[in-house]
């Protein structure tokens, strides 16, 4: 006797502006996992845990390029979980992010130990590097 409203279903893509929680596949799998933000003037930390090659260090610049793209926030990588890296991947990575230098935090880079020297060095020249989370929540508080 009463007419029903009727249900309309409305989707939301994920804009590429931001880093969502996703696995990047190449020799191995990577993801990514952003962690809540402490405070609007904090960067946005990403975790990354897994195998680090030249495929998936391709597909994670373009989504970080898209991020800050369309925000103004600051960015914070975590490298503590990543397993193993592809030589020369790394570095030509941190090479292709050297233009937001300004904006990206490089976490636990260190990790990576003697063999990686090079690399830790560059990252240490030209970006912020912190040894844990700690360590950049403490900097910024």
């Amino acid at each position: 006797a009463y007419p029903q409203a009727r249900l309309q279903r409305t989707e939301y893509r994920m804009s590429e502006s931001w880093l969502h929680p996703a696995a990047l596949k190449g020799n191995g799998i990577l993801t990514i996992k952003p962690r809540p933000r402490y405070a609007a003037h904090h960067p946005l930390v990403i975790d990354l845990h897994g195998v680090f090659d030249r495929m998936t260090a391709k597909e994670l610049k373009r989504r970080i390029k898209a991020y800050l793209e369309g925000n103004r926030d600051h960015l914070a990588i975590n490298f503590s979980g990543v397993t193993s890296t592809e030589q020369g991947a790394l570095l030509s990575f941190l090479k292709r992010l050297k233009r937001n230098k300004q904006r990206i935090k490089i976490i636990s880079i260190d990790s990576f130990g003697s063999d990686m020297a090079d690399v830790v060095n560059y990252a240490k020249t030209y970006f912020e590097v912190f040894m844990d989370v700690e360590g950049l929540t403490a900097s910024l508080a």
